[in-house]
């Protein structure tokens, strides 16, 4: 449930300076679950998650090629897993 990087953030009471991938795609998937305020919620209760700006970084950070990018994909999937079926109805616009 708790990653390296969480575990050694925990005990120095700081938070880590390099957060790995997978804690990254966890917290993104918390922040797509609350929210906004929860996800600040849960970071001031001690959670140990990265700062929000990090997760900013790390999205724009993807390589966003022409055609159909399987990170993007991935990425929908884990957001509309926390949705009930009947709220997974999307549509995909491309400018």
């Amino acid at each position: 449930m708790v990653n390296a990087d969480q575990l050694k953030a925990l005990q120095h009471r700081k938070r880590a300076a390099c957060w790995s991938a997978s804690t990254v795609k966890k917290a993104l998937q918390v922040r797509y679950a609350c929210g906004a305020r929860g996800y600040k919620f849960l970071r001031q209760s001690g959670c140990p998650l990265p700062a929000y700006r990090t997760l900013c970084d790390r999205v724009q950070q993807l390589d966003m090629a022409p055609w159909i990018s399987t990170t993007l994909l991935d990425m929908l999937a884990d957001k509309l897993a926390v949705y009930a079926e009947s709220e997974r109805d999307c549509s995909l616009l491309i400018d």
